[in-house]
């Protein structure tokens, strides 16, 4: 039988296991496309962590028009050689092989991130709908002559050569997610007519020349592989059957692995799905692809799960097992694998915020994980203290949880006191429905890690000024969170009107018509919630702005608006009334419309408990107020203010 942690020959080199770091965009290099230390020690530490190949983010081919977005990894010019040997360097001296990921944005890139501020370019000129909502304009690009197709051709065939000069293992032609080689092959991207359009033979031709020209680039002993998107997800696009063809046509040219994903920008929720959406949504793709090839075939998509993992690779599913956001989460995760401690890995709950950050063009991050992205400031391994305080911390929510552990990991006392009968604060409820039961797995990780660590957890215990006394600590946390609070609405005292939270503790029962007000994150959660968990309910959204889910990443936004396909949504409307007829509405007209309904939950925000703040302030010098209790906003604000609070100021 198969395991993750058996051997697997690639071309002519054998990796360790059949773990693979997902090549993923960390932004962690200069404006140029240099390495610098962050690029390494971000690197280097998964590699530490036990994966067996290191597949870096997305490197440019060309200086010209292939960076699709800013603060890109850059294989374009030999200047930037000297970097990349130190990141194939470390990654090697931490015992993974290496791969550099070779690209180009094509369709995908905008001016904006162009260097020379020209247009993206294509085979045809199909604008990218979510781009353009970004630039507030269509994002054409211009149409690739022949000509011009032959030198990105060779273009690439430099950029392995430089791989291979900088002493990585291997490259990988990044043919997915409708960067410029995969826009080729499907045919939603491609309306040519010429010798690179058409039917299959004519869309396969790019993708074929790149890899022939990249493979002529290569010796036996260096590796090329291609990343491909099996399936679009979209009308037109790429299918299943088609991939299959064209994966049989990269073994005949000689490809060492096949690296099977999917989608395009417009639907990039399959390709990063975010808790909404099943894990591990992509495997089956990888299945259909590993039927008619030999060579080894690698999957990736929303695996987070050591269990899954091991099925995968058991079963024959796919020879090795990409990780992404996982191992931004716990670079650890196949380490902490071997070694049976599933329990310690940090869970990734997918949602999705180390992506939004990028889209925004800063540096890797992680919701979970402060370190994700600094470990060239912050060492995995901290000095315990010689000192130790004792240090109390009032409120067992996500803030107060992480500045527990990390003090107690750093050598201090620390009690966590929570008024309720379990940890987790707002999660508890908030990972109820089966849309968000990844919430779940950062709580057992906190609750496992707090009871590792040596936290005196105290629960059905809410903190008073005596009890604060009477502990008589060193250094005050107070990280007590918030709580939903309807606004100053007639009619909110009825008995048909309850919070968000209420619907997800159990406490209120919406019947089968529902109205949800409050069209952000939360309240598009709800109403999907809300719609799926009753299939004749009607659920209805009400939404004062222009756009739902504004606060959300790009690819979540994607999503929740695919899964909110059956609630009607009304956007620039207010409730103003509610009475026993239903709810009285506002639109941007000033036009008033009545609603029949029998349930009205608001999902319009939270507010800080700061009353218990105040009553707690002065008993001790050194206090902090962190989380919703300083004031209410994600859980990565939360888990961030929890790490700097116990890191720089305990």
């Amino acid at each position: 039988m198969v395991s993750p942690f058996d051997p697997i020959q690639i071309g002519n080199f054998e990796v360790k296991n059949r773990f693979v770091l997902a090549p993923m965009s960390s932004r962690l290099v200069r404006p140029d496309g240099s390495v610098f230390e962050k690029t390494l020690k971000y690197y280097g530490e998964r590699a530490k962590g036990g994966a067996g190949m290191i597949v870096t983010g997305y490197a440019s081919i060309d200086e010209d028009r292939s960076i699709p977005a800013l603060s890109m990894l850059g294989a374009h010019s030999s200047h930037l050689n000297a970097g990349l040997n130190e990141l194939a360097e470390i990654i090697k001296l931490n015992g993974a092989k290496s791969i550099l990921q070779i690209a180009h944005g094509g369709r995908q890139s905008t001016p904006e991130t162009i260097p020379s501020g020209k247009t993206p370019v294509g085979p045809s000129n199909v604008p990218v709908p979510i781009l353009g909502e970004e630039l507030g304009r269509e994002n054409y690009c211009e149409v690739l002559t022949v000509d011009q197709i032959e030198k990105i051709i060779e273009d690439f065939g430099a950029a392995a050569e430089r791989g291979k000069f900088s002493g990585f293992d291997g490259v990988e032609i990044h043919g997915a997610h409708g960067y410029l080689v995969h826009s080729f092959l499907s045919p939603y991207t491609n309306r040519r007519n010429d010798l690179y359009g058409g039917d299959f033979e004519g869309r396969a031709r790019f993708p074929l020349e790149v890899l022939d020209e990249v493979k002529s680039r290569a010796d036996k002993n260096f590796a090329v592989g291609y990343r491909m998107s099996a399936k679009d997800f979209i009308e037109g696009g790429l299918e299943l059957d088609e991939s299959k063809k064209f994966a049989s046509e990269l073994e005949e040219r000689g490809v060492d692995y096949i690296h099977v994903s999917a989608s395009m920008y417009e639907t990039y929720n399959h390709q990063s799905a975010p808790m909404y959406m099943e894990q591990g949504n992509l495997v089956h793709p990888a299945e259909g692809i590993k039927e008619v090839v030999d060579v080894p075939v690698i999957t990736v998509g929303a695996i987070k799960r050591p269990e899954m993992v091991e099925e995968i690779v058991r079963e024959g599913k796919a020879d090795m097992v990409a990780l992404g956001r996982a191992l931004i989460a716990d670079p650890y995760f196949p380490k902490k694998m071997k070694e049976d401690r599933a329990e310690d890995i940090r869970p990734c709950i997918r949602c999705n915020e180390c992506l939004r950050l990028a889209w925004m063009g800063r540096y890797q991050r992680c919701a979970v994980n402060f370190r994700a992205g600094r470990e060239d400031r912050i060492e995995r391994d901290i000095e315990k203290t010689d000192e130790p305080k004792k240090v109390m911390v009032c409120g067992g929510g996500p803030a107060g949880m992480e500045a527990a552990l990390r003090a107690a990991r750093m050598g201090h006392n620390v009690y966590l006191y929570e008024k309720e009968d379990r940890l987790g604060g707002h999660l508890v409820n908030s990972s109820s429905p089966e849309i968000k039961r990844d919430l779940k797995d950062l709580i057992d990780f906190y609750v496992y890690s707090l009871d590792e660590a040596g936290v005196n957890v105290i629960e059905n215990k809410e903190v008073t000024r005596k009890t604060v006394k009477e502990l008589d600590p060193d250094v005050l946390v107070v990280a007590v969170g918030s709580e939903y609070r309807l606004p100053p609405i007639p009619g909110v005292e009825r008995e048909n009107v309850a919070t968000a939270i209420d619907v997800y503790s159990g406490r209120y029962q919406p019947s089968d018509d529902v109205v949800v007000v409050g069209g952000g994150m939360v309240g598009s959660e709800l109403a999907i919630h809300l719609s799926t968990s009753k299939e004749e309910r009607k659920v209805t959204l009400v939404e004062m702005f222009e756009k739902i889910a504004e606060e959300c990443d790009p690819i979540s936004k994607l999503a929740i608006k695919e899964m909110l396909g059956d609630v009607d949504i009304l956007t620039k409307t207010k409730v103003v009334k509610i009475d026993e007829e239903g709810v009285l509405l506002e639109d941007e007209k000033g036009e008033m419309n009545k609603l029949k309904t029998n349930d009205v939950i608001f999902a319009t925000g939270l507010a800080s408990k700061k009353e218990v703040a105040r009553d707690l302030d002065g008993i001790v010098s050194d206090t902090s107020v962190i989380g919703d209790a300083k004031e209410p906003r994600k859980i990565l604000d939360a888990v961030w203010e929890g790490f700097e609070t116990a890191y720089y100021e305990i």
